[in-house]
């Protein structure tokens, strides 16, 4: 089964990242894609290294790396005249893929997608942050978030189905940045906007605390901003310029205090792409309180805050309590390693696409049979991800049928086991009363 995943990264990034590498020129495509991948950018969202290969065919193209694009166009013979939209169709072309996954749909909506030469069997995105006006998903099967106000979106955007989904960690960005020191105390990298108001506020207090405290702690911001000379000026004392890739991991490493806030549009939704980031990486995390269900577990795994006071404080805490802090940040680490690696996302992932592959080919059958196995995929390949799929399903439900009934086993028994200490305990009481009056009678 072909699966596609075309990304983007942020063009500030890969201005900086081309200057470092003037090889890039030169470079075949393979060995172009090679060595922007291992700078780590954007790895929590990449899903072809980590999907399976017995399942799944995966080829990732990132849509604005110029040197990569360029190289692929030299080795294909493509008209340099051509467009980069142009390119990217015909790379689509040439994979042939039966799953499309784009993780920028505002620039590659449905218009994009209606001007390929075929479409595939399932295309679905990805986004989590705010969406152009005129914006159209109604070519796409499936979008993702982790935001509840994105998924409404998708729905008023014609997207035909949607589901929740948050990103993971690859664990070789903490092997590469495990061995650095702690050198500064407080630190925030990401990206200072309209977008994330609430946020910006937040760290204007802090970087105000940072002057005010007896001593001031060490306050180091990596912001990608805009407009840098248009920061407040007390954020910009603070502002060391943006970190990306295992750079800004080294930085998240070195911080004994790492702040994260989430973007407006999340509305307190708190799995961002940076909750992963900073505890796979073995840094200690100080995060705004959630409602929403606990990814990590506060005060044990990472560290939050409700408004500023108890944010100022909890920095001054933390910092005078090293101890206490790396035993929250070891044990977060171990959490995302455990539940939130990108190998356990890309599973999770890849069940996803099987159910909505299977759902998307019954909807285009004029028959409306319910049996996957009689909906006629386009190729035995699909047909045979498609009965897999179905024998997971199956096996899936089997299992969570016996769970169910274990649970409700062991249940009976802790009610039978309440219920006899109940019962002994209250005869043991009424026994006592007995021999009181006894001992009065007497």
């Amino acid at each position: 089964m072909k699966f596609l995943q075309i990304h983007t990264f942020y063009g500030q990034y890969l201005q900086e990242f081309s200057s470092r590498h003037p090889e890039l020129q030169l470079s075949t495509y393979q060995a172009a894609m090679r060595i922007l991948l291992a700078d780590g950018f954007s790895a929590c969202h990449l899903l072809p290294p980590h999907l399976d290969p017995s399942q799944f065919d995966s080829q990732l193209i990132i849509a604005n790396f110029a040197e990569g694009q360029n190289a692929w166009r030299r080795e294909h013979g493509i008209d340099p005249a051509a467009t980069a939209d142009d390119l990217l169709r015909r790379q689509i072309a040439e994979i042939q893929p039966d799953i499309l996954y784009l993780t920028d749909p505002v620039t590659y909506d449905s218009g994009f997608v209606r001007s390929l030469s075929k479409r595939p069997a399932l295309v679905l995105g990805w986004r989590a942050a705010p969406v152009l006006p005129g914006t159209d998903w109604s070519e796409f099967d499936l979008i993702i978030s982790n935001h509840e106000a994105t998924l409404q979106l998708a729905v008023d955007r014609g997207a035909k189905a949607i589901e929740r989904f948050h990103p993971g960690f690859p664990t070789f960005l903490a092997e590469a940045v495990k061995d650095e020191p702690e050198t500064s105390d407080v630190a925030f990298c990401g990206q200072w906007s309209p977008m994330h108001d609430i946020r910006n506020q937040r760290w204007v207090d802090v970087a105000k605390a940072a002057d005010l405290q007896p001593g001031g702690f060490q306050l180091d911001y990596y912001l990608m901003a805009q407009s840098p000379e248009g920061l407040p000026a007390a954020v910009a004392k603070f502002n060391r310029g943006a970190r990306f890739g295992l750079e800004m991991h080294r930085a998240l490493k070195r911080s004994r205090v790492c702040l994260n806030g989430v973007i407006d549009i999340g509305q307190g939704q708190s799995a961002n792409m940076r909750l992963f980031e900073i505890a796979g990486t073995g840094a200690f995390q100080l995060m705004e309180h959630h409602a929403d269900a606990p990814y990590f577990e506060p005060g044990v795994e990472i560290e939050t805050y409700r408004g500023k006071d108890e944010l100022l404080e909890k920095i001054l805490h933390y910092l005078d309590h090293p101890e206490a802090r790396r035993a929250i940040a070891r044990r977060g680490q171990e959490r995302c390693f455990r539940d939130y690696s990108m190998e356990r996302r890309a599973r999770e992932f890849g069940q996803i696409i099987c159910k909505h592959l299977a759902s998307g080919i019954q909807r285009r059958q004029p028959c409306g049979s319910g049996d996957i196995r009689r909906a006629a995929p386009e190729s035995a390949e699909l047909r045979s991800l498609l009965e897999r799929a179905t024998r997971e399903m199956s096996e899936q439900k089997h299992s969570l049928e016996a769970e169910v009934e274990r649970a409700r086993q062991e249940l009976s028994v802790m009610k039978r086991s309440l219920a006899w200490k109940l019962a002994g305990k209250h005869l043991f009481s009424i026994e006592k009363r007995v021999r009181r009056l006894c001992r009065r009678k007497d």
